[in-house]
């Protein structure tokens, strides 16, 4: 699933996202329509949609020759079957630092999340993004998939669902309600709510926590991210000596925030060893280090394996 973002930017151009997404194969599905203003629409249930879902399921494409209606679970369900089997490619828009479009993303990783039903989410919340604050420090931000609301009190006893149902919560640990871009101290967060979570441990992009009060699951919460496959590594070298373990800091907080990224330094040769989805994620990757982490450094050719 694609979700394009900084869509509010005056030069963006999601025919152009589209185009290129077609380009490299993908079939991309456009989930929302955006008009002249930069407003997102809600495009499911268009004539586009089901007529490219058509091409990949045969009931849908009976039903759309015989003109007959179809109700937006019937969308959603034909989409997620296509989506599992690497047929087509939803596609969505927003602003991840305005907080454009991010319920509707949730939304709809739950609804096209073929390993599981959406009722397994519930009681749980998604940590969909980490990253820092300049006024809080480092954040996790989380979608309530919960019925009840979630409290300040109750937060003090979240359990990472990923990673061996360790404890997330310290001392200082503190619940933001989400404003646009803005962040308020909340005392309790409603269902279906994103919220915010600083002065945590144990946590990545991609797990799972949930109150360890609430009632147990036997669905296994694995950090989907995490468990993907690298496609290619590079290895770095620092420009300056005596900055490898700055280097090796800012590459701890990248692999926190995006777990589809690892790294290794090798015993035999002392090389630091970075690994990604491809050379794009990985050209990604080192910016990062560059202008978030003030760490320059200079890298070898990137190796596919």
């Amino acid at each position: 699933m694609v979700f394009a973002n900084k869509i509010d930017k005056f030069n963006s151009n999601p025919s152009y996202s589209l185009e290129s997404l077609e380009k490299f194969g993908m079939n991309p599905i456009s989930l929302q329509i955006i008009d002249e203003n930069k407003n997102i629409e809600d495009n499911l249930e268009s004539d586009d949609v089901i007529e490219r879902i058509s091409n990949c399921d045969d009931l849908i494409c009976e039903k759309y020759l015989n003109g007959e209606i179809f109700s937006r679970s019937e969308i959603l369900d034909a989409i997620r079957a296509a989506h599992g089997r690497c047929e087509v490619t939803p596609v969505i828009f927003g602003s991840s630092k305005n907080n454009l479009g991010l319920k509707e993303l949730i939304e709809y990783l739950g609804a096209f999340d073929h390993r599981c039903e959406k009722e397994d989410f519930m009681g749980s919340s998604f940590v969909f993004k980490i990253t820092n604050d300049r006024r809080l420090g480092e954040i996790a931000m989380l979608r309530n998939f919960g019925d009840n609301s979630l409290s300040l009190k109750s937060t003090k006893s979240l359990l990472n669902l990923s990673s061996e149902n360790n404890s997330i919560a310290t001392k200082k640990t503190k619940l933001f309600s989400v404003d646009g871009a803005a962040f308020e101290p909340a005392k309790d967060i409603q269902a279906d709510d994103i919220f915010v979570l600083s002065n945590f441990e144990n946590l990545k992009t991609g797990d799972f926590v949930r109150n360890k009060k609430a009632k147990p699951s036997d669905r296994k919460f694995a950090n989907f991210l995490k468990a993907r496959q690298a496609s290619c590594s590079v290895v770095l070298e620092v420009e300056k000596q005596g900055k490898e373990q700055q280097l090796l800091a800012g590459l701890e907080v990248l692999c926190k925030e995006d777990p589809s990224l690892s790294f290794m330094e090798s015993e035999e040769t002392g090389e630091i060893i970075l690994r990604g989805m491809g050379p794009f994620h990985l050209e990604i990757a080192i910016s990062r280090l560059e202008t978030e982490h003030r760490n320059r450094s200079s890298y070898l050719k990137i190796t596919f394996f």
